[in-house]
C-alpha cells in the first residue's frame, strides 16, 4: 500500500480502463454454503465461522431440525473426547466436538436460544449430516425470527 501511495502521491500511475467481459462476481452465500460439518477440523469449522459473522453466521442444524447461527467461536483442547456435534459445556458456555478438537461458542443466535443449554447430564448432539435449511437466512432475519 505504501507504494500505491508513493506512486499516487506523485502523479506515476498508469491507469487502464477495466474489460468489463472479463469482470467475475460472487454473490451473497447460501445456507449450504455456511452449514458446519462437524466432522470437519476444528481449523476448518472456525473458518467457516468467521467466513459467516458478523452475520447471518455459520449455520447448525440439531436432529429436530431447529437451527443454532454461530456468530463467535474460539477454538480449545477439549478435557474429554467425543464425537463430532456433541455439545458440552466449558466454562460456562457450550462446547462443540469437532473432527479433532472442539470450539467454544462465545455468540449464537436462535430460534429457542435454550437449546445450547443441557438440561440434564446427556450431552446435546448437533446433527452432522443434516442438510442445509431450506428458507432464505436474510428473508428470517428481516422478519426479526432470529434472536
Amino acid at each position: 500500500m505504501v507504494t500505491v501511495f508513493d506512486l499516487l502521491a506523485e502523479d506515476r500511475v498508469a491507469l487502464c480502463p477495466q474489460d468489463l467481459k472479463g469482470r467475475t462476481y460472487y454473490g451473497k452465500p447460501s445456507d449450504t454454503d455456511i452449514t458446519i460439518d462437524w466432522m470437519q477440523s476444528t481449523e476448518t469449522v472456525m473458518r467457516l465461522i468467521h467466513a459467516g459473522a458478523p452475520l447471518p453466521g455459520a449455520i447448525t442444524l440439531f436432529p429436530n431440525g431447529n437451527q443454532v447461527r454461530i456468530l463467535e467461536a474460539r477454538p480449545i483442547k477439549p478435557d474429554v473426547g467425543a464425537a463430532p456435534g456433541t455439545v458440552l459445556h466449558n466454562q460456562g458456555l457450550p462446547m462443540v466436538h469437532t473432527g479433532d478438537g472442539a470450539v467454544r461458542i462465545i455468540s449464537h443466535a436462535s430460534y429457542c436460544p435454550s437449546e445450547l443449554k443441557s438440561l440434564s447430564a446427556t450431552p446435546l448432539r448437533f446433527n452432522p449430516g443434516a442438510p442445509p435449511p431450506r428458507h432464505g437466512s436474510l428473508a428470517l432475519l428481516a422478519k426479526g425470527r432470529v434472536v
